[in-house]
């Protein structure tokens, strides 16, 4: 303490508690402080870092090919295609959409089955009132009716498409006609019921062969 008193015991959080012992030795503590202070403890040095091992040496391995005939060494992945291989993909790539765009001259029984097949489906979304659906079946070149523009006539057939409670279209096929490559007129008679109109109409529609199958391209009622 300042007034040189030095207190054994126990410290806990510290704070002395069980002194045992009080001894008056101010002079003795403030002598042991001087040397202290004057004579401080040595620093010890660094241990004494051992040299690094200098790296093996590199060793070189002699390449080991093993003969064999040139008609069995694949090219080299990296290697640029000749123009006669250009040549070549180019061709078959144009067979192949050609085999699979071949403009449709006869009215077969397959062509047959692709068209009602079409056009069941366009009578399924609308008797769904599936919207999007229902356009789909619509080619970009289709004939709107009247003076509207493409974009008004969509909006009136999704505004009547989902206006009523439910819609029931029956098709009954008729006629269907190859008028000239890739276009097919379908004739039918169409039977429509809703909660809110209801009439029966012969029609016709006229489907073109495109690149992503048949389109409606012309709607006529007869």
């Amino acid at each position: 303490m300042p007034d040189g008193k030095v207190y054994s015991g126990v410290f806990k959080d510290d704070a002395l508690v069980d002194a045992t012992n009080v001894e008056d030795t101010g002079e003795t503590q403030a002598i042991a402080t001087n040397e202290a202070l004057e004579s401080p403890a040595p620093v010890p040095e660094p241990a004494a870092l051992e040299p690094e091992p200098a790296p093996p040496e590199p060793v070189t391995l002699e390449p080991i090919i093993a003969e064999q005939p040139a008609e069995e060494i694949a090219p080299s992945e990296t290697e640029e295609p000749t123009r006669e291989a250009i040549s070549l993909a180019t061709t078959d790539e144009i067979s192949e959409v050609e085999d699979l765009y071949r403009p449709v001259s006869l009215l077969t029984d397959d062509i047959r089955t692709e068209v009602t097949e079409t056009v069941d489906l366009w009578g399924a979304a609308w008797s769904e009132m599936n919207v999007p659906q229902y356009l789909d079946n619509y080619s970009e070149d289709f004939a709107v009716p009247g003076n509207l523009s493409r974009r008004g006539w969509e909006a009136l057939r999704r505004s009547r498409l989902s206006r009523p409670r439910y819609i029931d279209l029956e098709i009954a096929y008729e006629k269907i006609e190859l008028i000239e490559d890739d276009l097919i007129d379908v004739y039918f008679r169409q039977s429509y019921r809703s909660n809110l109109y209801r009439d029966k109409t012969s029609k016709r529609v006229r489907l073109r062969h495109e690149l992503e199958g048949w389109k409606i391209i012309e709607e006529k009622s007869l």
